[in-house]
């Protein structure tokens, strides 16, 4: 990959270490030797961000604050040209910043995620998960700020995607499709009529939001409308089906101090759901018992089954319910 910068740049990525005590590279540029850039958690679990000009000078900073645990972290790490610094952050906070300048080698050497090339040999392998990792020119972060779960459009949009089956008797000249907020009338989303089997309602609002679907014939006569889809709604993005699939959503994400978890019961039974953290100990359970088909919401405060406030970090929510199971991240940022 060639990744020719000749002013200010930032590395970023999701980690979750293994194990800790040894050194962990997250992206790295270069031979060793004469490498142009490199991110590691060192031996001494700190984040070791470092970058060389054409003359072979060596740039960079280290963070005093450590990363004793295990858990999912967000690392960003900023050469600044136009400010003369270099920065890192952690979790979207700023750790270290130390005054820096100089122009960074460009070259053609390969870019290597997980590991770090010495003297011709790859080594200082990340133990663990690297997600999300982005190589960008320019400084993106001068403050702190909340981590991206997905790139190129920071958080996610709220939508709603809707899916469903063909009348039997075959396929008619187009469907309606109709949203309910909060209990009031249903409203007709479509101008056209829609042609396929789908249909992506963009700017849903919050609050409590049923779905109906008609199907037009070529007369054109409108039939009976579907059996209402419910979700309960929040700052987040969101997957439902009118044929009554199983849902779940957590909004907002990241989260500080609470998320609400809505999720949607595909048939009567028994529901189980639990937060877990990376090491798959479960921390809290939201619900244990039998639940009604349909949409439902509870509220994650961000404490344990003991009561006590967790750590921020991921977390991870197991929705477990007759015949079958859904998983979601979730990330508590203080």
């Amino acid at each position: 990959m060639d990744l020719r910068f000749t002013s200010s740049f930032t590395i970023e990525a999701w980690v979750k270490r293994d194990a800790t005590g040894a050194t962990h590279c997250i992206a790295s540029k270069g031979d060793s030797q004469r490498r142009n850039f490199w991110v590691v958690i060192d031996s001494s679990n700190r984040i070791d961000f470092r970058w060389e000009t054409s003359g072979g000078s060596n740039h960079g900073t280290t963070s005093s604050a450590a990363i004793t645990d295990l858990n999912w972290h967000h690392i960003a790490c900023v050469f600044d040209a136009a400010l003369a610094q270099n920065r890192i952050y952690r979790d979207g906070v700023l750790l270290k910043t130390s005054t820096d300048n100089g122009t960074p080698i460009t070259s053609t050497d390969p870019l290597y995620v997980g590991a770090r090339l010495s003297s011709g040999k790859l080594t200082d392998f990340f133990r663990g998960s690297i997600d999300q990792l982005r190589v960008a020119p320019g400084a993106l972060y001068t403050a702190n700020f909340t981590p991206a779960v997905s790139f190129g459009g920071g958080l996610p949009a709220t939508v709603a995607q809707l899916s469903w089956d063909a009348p039997a008797s075959g396929p008619p000249a187009g469907y309606n499709v109709y949203r309910q907020v909060d209990g009031g009338g249903f409203a007709k989303l479509n101008a056209a009529l829609v042609t396929g089997t789908a249909f992506v309602d963009g700017a849903p609002p919050t609050g409590s939001l049923c779905y109906q679907v008609t199907a037009v014939d070529a007369v054109p006569q409108e039939g009976p409308p579907s059996t209402p889809s419910c979700v309960g709604f929040t700052m987040a993005k969101a997957k439902m089906s009118p044929s009554g699939t199983a849902q779940l959503v957590a909004g907002p994400n990241p989260f500080n101090p609470t998320t609400t978890i809505a999720f949607t019961v595909p048939k009567t039974g028994l529901v189980h759901l639990a937060v877990y953290d990376v090491r798959g100990q479960r921390v809290a359970v939201l619900a244990d018992s039998v639940q009604p088909a349909g949409p439902h919401a509870v509220i994650w405060n961000g404490r344990d089954h003991s009561g006590r406030t967790v750590a921020s970090g991921a977390y991870f929510l197991q929705f477990d319910f007759e015949g079958g199971y859904l998983r979601e991240r979730i990330v508590l940022l203080k």
